[in-house]
């Protein structure tokens, strides 16, 4: 069993659409079915034939990341998908063969079937395997510091022992640098501590801001509107949630405020 890291997108673009369809994605569009690909070389050519402006030394790179997903990964491995949307990793396992899919959009045709088996915040993950998950690549086996039995303890809610950080050789920084912002306003800015927070940021964009007292709000911890009065458009109506389970849309919908005040939740 292998642990593995599929991303679905630069901006999680096709994110939901793996998520909806138990499937994990790569893109490569230009590329044609690839089942019956059976060496890497092969892959290689493959795509300098369909991509002739390419360095050769990146088509090296792509050819390893698309067979790795054909034919590499295997039935049971894990795959973690790093949601770009929002802050939590997804995990599941890899239920079968490589698919090319006509019914898919056009940048959505590479796919291997999943079941995902849970959304783990990232703030809830060391670090170390954050930076694992922060490889600066599409498809690419995670083995470091033990990152298979570590994770398959989170998925089963044990305590994971944690082993020395180390750094994959490409990352995605701007990734890790939200991870590590993340981590740092869950741990100083808890309770009504982040509404306060949260108040600050909209003053500093020009808004007047209210923020209700501790204690019951009616659903609302801040107003905010635009003008020397704060009451010009655009209004906003802000209720702030502390800790690493995810806020559902009831939370949104539920805001007791004007018809004309936009809804927001902001999630520690």
């Amino acid at each position: 069993m292998a642990l593995w890291l599929v991303r679905a997108g630069r901006q999680g673009e096709r994110e939901n659409l793996a998520l909806e369809k138990d499937i994990v994605i790569i893109g490569w569009h230009e590329l044609p079915d690839l089942s019956s690909v059976k060496t890497r070389d092969e892959m290689y050519r493959i795509l300098e034939e369909h991509n002739p402006e390419v360095k050769k030394r990146s088509l090296q790179n792509q050819a390893t990341q698309v067979y790795s997903f054909v034919s590499e990964i295997k039935k049971g491995d894990l795959v973690a998908l790093p949601l770009k949307q929002r802050p939590l990793i997804a995990f599941g396992r890899i239920t079968g063969d490589y698919q090319y899919r006509e019914d898919l959009p056009p940048d959505a045709k590479h796919t291997r079937p999943v079941k995902w088996l849970k959304e783990i915040p990232r703030s809830s993950i060391d670090q170390d395997l954050l930076y694992s998950f922060g490889a600066f690549m599409t498809v690419c086996r995670i083995k470091r510091n033990n990152a298979e039995e570590r994770i398959l303890a989170y998925l089963a809610e044990k305590k994971v022992k944690k082993t020395e950080e180390t750094a994959e050789d490409l990352m995605d920084l701007g990734e890790i640098a939200l991870d590590q912002i993340r981590t740092y306003v869950s741990q100083r800015f808890k309770g009504h501590k982040l509404a306060d927070l949260v108040a600050s940021v909209l003053n500093t964009k020009g808004y007047k801001v209210r923020v209700a007292p501790e204690g019951p709000d009616g659903g609302v911890d801040i107003l905010a509107g635009s003008g020397a009065l704060g009451l010009d458009s655009p209004r906003l109506a802000v209720q702030v949630k502390s800790g690493d389970l995810e806020t559902e849309i009831k939370t949104v919908r539920e805001l007791q405020v004007p018809w004309d005040y936009p809804r927001f939740c902001v999630k520690s």
